[in-house]
């Protein structure tokens, strides 16, 4: 059986912006939660995402989930969310998120979502490679 020797690297480089402001409680899947990145035809892989709270927070969690082609989506991570009341001079809720592994793998059609869990907008940059 032949073994494929090629090195696979990123094709295009890519950066989305999604705003997550409904709350969400829900670890189930369940609830909004809002599409951050989706898979190419040729697969993705996700390196990190970077939130950002443009109004005062709450303690309290983002959650990240993982919609596989076709299924439902299901709790992958969760970051949590200092309590800031932001001003002139104090900065907003900031974050990086990065997948347990170093980088998400998607498949062609899988998506990853987020959902704060109280009802405060923040921006959401995902930042991935397709295939």
């Amino acid at each position: 059986m032949a073994v494929n020797t090629t090195p696979v690297f990123a094709d295009t480089p890519q950066t989305t912006l999604s705003e997550i402001v409904t709350a969400n409680t829900a670890r189930d899947g369940s609830g909004t939660i809002v599409d951050g990145y989706t898979g190419a035809a040729a697969a993705s892989i996700v390196k990190y995402a970077k939130i950002q709270a443009i109004v005062t927070t709450t303690a309290g969690m983002v959650r990240i989930f993982l919609k596989k082609s076709g299924g439902a989506y299901e709790l992958l991570d969760e970051v949590t969310v200092d309590a800031i009341t932001v001003s002139g001079t104090v900065a907003g809720f900031s974050a990086i998120w990065r997948p347990p592994d170093g980088y998400l793998y998607l498949e062609s059609g899988d998506v990853i979502g987020y959902a704060p869990n109280a009802a405060e907008a923040m921006n959401v940059w995902t930042i991935a490679e397709d295939l």
